[in-house]
């Protein structure tokens, strides 16, 4: 590392002004993205200079106001947005004085309490443990030391920060610290320990599979998660935070729309606006049946818990959002009810519903509960899931897969990595559930990891998670096994309906599908005419397709049982009693690479950085693909996407020189391990990118974004 006197002078004006007033103006969901950068500022030695009169009366302002702030907070569920909101009070004082180790500690608790920028904490509490003292005094403005707790925050910012050795060991060093009488705290720091072991084990054998952030065109600079999607993966809806059309204001959940292109791409989100989207609430998404015709949301308007609705699609529009169960109170809390119930799924028949709840009686803090639709149309009483689901810590974001085989949901207990993580359950064939399996390093990371939806052949999954690279805060992210998960066959048989003369599709047209014993029906949308149903294999279906009350259509099918998903397309035309016109030949399907088009390794950079190691998160993954893909001897290409943004650097020389230095150290790193490096050849692809430099470099949100590597396989032809 560089000391200050390395740096040109252009570099050391960035440094100082960087950590002083621009972190003022920056967004809090980007400065987590580069908290290294901190880290790096914070251990160069400066020397602060005395603050004057008028800088002493803003720092001490200020402090009251952050302090009062926290003490104001009453430990609800509201810390995120308390702690975005005080972090900006001190700041300011850690801009007036940035040796003020209290300060620091301050804002390394505040950023430990958020829910998207933990990383940020880092620096800060590194700064706080220089100067520890046991007689502390947290809300007086001159003090200046921090607390001997400011080991168990930094242990935990470590942990976030993939810094796992250091992690148990500062939490061991704060053990010591403790009385014999600590009270809870010694479990709570065997259990976090336990997390980093967890994370070293996890990481040490990593999931052969792809993480992909789904592009800048869903996701956003802002808050974006929870994504449900059809079972053919033609449409997505997800929660955002970004403003929507009818409501500005910022922080405000609203329901977001996208549809799936060519070659899978997703187009340019909308706002499906009223009902699903209310000026001055709160709408999110939950989950949403196989065929996208009926969604669960999580409604919240003003002060108090919101509620888990239902509506369903008529058409192009969404119903107004009601109970999920009318005749009933109780299965799904009321609005206003003391109990927090933030999620719900259906399994695909149907007739279970699954939620979460912190209500009492549970095994600890938020618990999966499960209840079954009766013969009246009610829903039973619900029933815990039990301990071998449900843990001390949070249970969350419910959902089974197509097949009805796999329960997936997201954890703070069990073996965690840390936070949230993603947990699979296998049927146990009496109507329960086996024990939860990790899902693994590195669909799971140290941070939160939630609402896991898996797609109908069990290849791939979409969640929302907190990891570098990300485009705001949370973003939603696409995972690809390489061996699929182990769902059964199921077919997904997609159609649409027609009138021959251009009417109207009847509202109460429809498809059922009979094996003779059991019957499945699908609504046919009035305006697409779109159906999908989910079938069974090697089962024979009689199809009827009703309009109007009469039947407009009769056929067999059977989904074949060699296949682990089959995805049919029917299209029919109501032509006055007669024959249905045959669909057209569906086109020969385009060969794809083996290797798939999305990349096997991204890693963002912040200013003048470009180091490479195997121990950057997604790094292990595409080496283990490398060598996987030529121990038979196939010959690959490794091609490597690397990027400038157009901020000006000295220490490189050209924008163009740093963007094949990210290049170089991806090829310098990867070869090191290449097995048979004669099968490997390397492509590099330096590019300069972003918007013209406008004497901007503090708006780090601005380039950021541009200055990254992505690592591709592809076979060598």
């Amino acid at each position: 590392m560089r000391s200050l006197t390395q740096y040109s002078k252009t570099e050391k004006n960035r440094v100082m002004k960087y950590t002083t007033k621009s972190i003022n103006s920056l967004p809090i969901g980007k400065i987590f993205l580069f908290s290294f950068i901190f880290a790096t500022c914070l251990t160069i030695s400066l020397s602060a200079q005395p603050m004057t009169s008028a800088q002493k009366k803003t720092f001490k302002k200020n402090f009251k106001e952050g302090t009062l702030l926290i003490e104001a907070n009453t430990g609800n569920r509201d810390d995120e947005r308390m702690a975005d909101t005080t972090l900006k009070f001190f700041q300011r004082c850690y801009a007036l004085d940035s040796t003020n180790c209290n300060v620091a500690y301050i804002i390394g608790k505040l950023y430990l309490a958020t829910a998207m920028h933990k990383a940020a904490a880092l620096p800060y509490l590194q700064k706080a443990v220089t100067n520890i003292k046991k007689k502390y005094h947290p809300s007086d403005p001159s003090e200046k030391h921090a607390p001997p707790m400011a080991y168990y925050y930094l242990a935990q910012a470590q942990a976030v920060n993939y810094q796992f050795d250091n992690a148990i060991e500062n939490f061991n060093t704060f053990k010591k610290m403790l009385k014999s009488d600590g009270g809870e705290r010694p479990k709570d720091i065997a259990m976090r320990t336990g997390w980093a072991s967890n994370a070293k084990d996890l990481m040490a054998n990593p999931v052969d599979c792809r993480v992909v952030n789904i592009g800048e065109t869903v996701n956003s600079t802002y808050d974006d998660y929870a994504p449900v999607l059809t079972a053919d993966e033609a449409q997505m809806y997800f929660a955002s935070k970004r403003p929507m059309v009818e409501d500005t204001a910022n922080d405000r959940e609203g329901i977001w729309s996208t549809i799936a292109g060519q070659n899978k791409v997703w187009a340019a989100p909308t706002d499906p606006g009223a009902p699903l989207n209310v000026v001055g609430g709160n709408s999110a998404t939950v989950s949403l049946t196989p065929d996208g015709q009926q969604m669960m949301v999580y409604v919240s308007e003003g002060v108090g818990n919101g509620e888990v609705y239902v509506t369903k699609l008529k058409g192009n529009t969404w119903t107004v959002p009601g109970k999920i169960d009318s005749s009933k109170q109780g299965v799904i809390d009321s609005k206003g009810s003391k109990y927090f119930t933030p999620s719900a799924c259906l399994s695909p028949d149907g007739k279970t519903l699954y939620f979460s709840s912190d209500r009492a009686g549970g095994q600890g803090k938020l618990d999966l509960y499960r209840s079954d639709l009766q013969s009246d149309g009610t829903w039973g009483s619900p029933q815990n899931l039990g301990t071998g689901i449900n843990t001390k810590e949070d249970e969350d974001c419910p959902f089974v897969s197509y097949d009805g085989s796999l329960l997936f949901f997201s954890s703070k207990g069990h073996n965690t990595m840390g936070g949230y993580d993603i947990f699979m359950c296998k049927a146990d064939g009496q109507g329960g559930w086996g024990d939860p399996q990790n899902l693994g390093y590195p669909v799971n990371t140290p941070d939160d990891d939630k609402f896991f939806v898996l797609s109908a052949d069990g290849k791939r999954g979409y969640y929302n998670t907190v990891r570098l690279g990300t485009m705001g805060e949370r973003d939603i992210y696409e995972v690809t096994f390489k061996n699929p998960l182990p769902v059964q066959c199921v077919g997904v048989m997609v159609g649409y309906y027609k009138t021959a003369d251009g009417s109207a599709i009847p509202a109460d047209a429809k498809v059922t599908c009979s094996d003779g014993t059991n019957s499945t029906s699908a609504v046919v949308n009035s305006a697409t005419g779109k159906y999908l149903v989910l079938l069974k294999p090697n089962v024979n279906y009689a199809v009827t397709i009703t309009a109007g009350g009469n039947s407009v259509s009769n056929y067999n099918i059977m989904v074949p049982g060699d296949s682990a998903y089959c995805k049919l397309g029917r299209a029919f035309i109501s032509n006055g009693g007669k024959a249905p016109v045959p669909p057209p030949t569906p086109p020969t399907p385009v060969a794809v690479d083996k290797f798939g088009s999305a990349p096997y390794f991204v890693k963002y950079f912040g200013y003048n950085l470009d180091e490479v190691t195997s121990n950057d998160p997604d790094f292990p993954t595409l080496m283990t693909n490398i060598n996987n893909a030529i121990k038979d001897g196939t010959k690959i290409v490794v091609s490597i996407e690397s990027s400038s943004s157009t901020v000006p650097t000295t220490k490189f020389g050209s924008n163009d020189k740093l963007a094949m230095a990210r290049a170089e150290a991806v090829k310098k790193a990867l070869a090191k391990d290449v097995k048979n490096a004669t099968n490997v050849r390397f492509e590099l692809k330096p590019s300069v990118n972003g918007p013209a430099y406008g004497d901007d470099y503090e708006n780090h949100a601005k380039y950021e974004k541009y200055q990254y590597v992505k690592a591709y396989i592809r076979e060598d032809k």
